[in-house]
């Protein structure tokens, strides 16, 4: 069987058009589970005085109590000053003001596995070797 339609690469996806691909997953879901995902983007940035953007992290939460940590970053100048805390405390915060009580994220072994070793989170599977030599580690945690 010939496939009429060939996948295109897309490089700059319109918002749109990624927000397609959530509603079909969204709707497939209410197809099993009676209920939506209700996945929510969360983002917060810390700012300095001149309104530059130092640090932030991303993340989405859902109607299953789960929140995903996407990406934390601090820039390198204000790193160990409390910023990337603040950042991970504000996300759960707020993901907890919506119903999660759980989150996960991962990071590579290089990155920052301790720190989030720090904020309470338990590591539950590694991925060997997956950027070079070094693991992707998940972790997960209860709000």
């Amino acid at each position: 069987m010939k496939t009429l339609f060939e996948p295109k690469l897309e490089t700059e996806p319109k918002k749109e058009e990624l927000d397609l691909i959530d509603q079909g997953m969204d709707e497939d879901t209410i197809l099993v589970t009676g209920q939506g995902t209700g996945n929510k983007e969360l983002v917060l940035f810390i700012r300095d005085s001149q309104n530059e953007i130092i640090g932030g992290v991303t993340g989405r939460y859902n109607a299953s109590g789960w929140l995903w940590v996407s990406g934390l970053w601090v820039a390198k100048e204000h790193r160990s000053k409390g910023y990337g805390t603040m950042l991970m405390q504000g996300i759960e915060a707020e993901a907890k003001r919506n119903g999660c009580s759980k989150s996960h994220l991962c990071t590579l072994e290089y990155q920052a596995p301790e720190f989030y070793k720090k904020l309470g989170y338990v590591a539950f599977a590694t991925l060997e070797r997956f950027h070079q030599n070094y693991g992707k580690v998940f972790f997960r945690k209860d709000l």
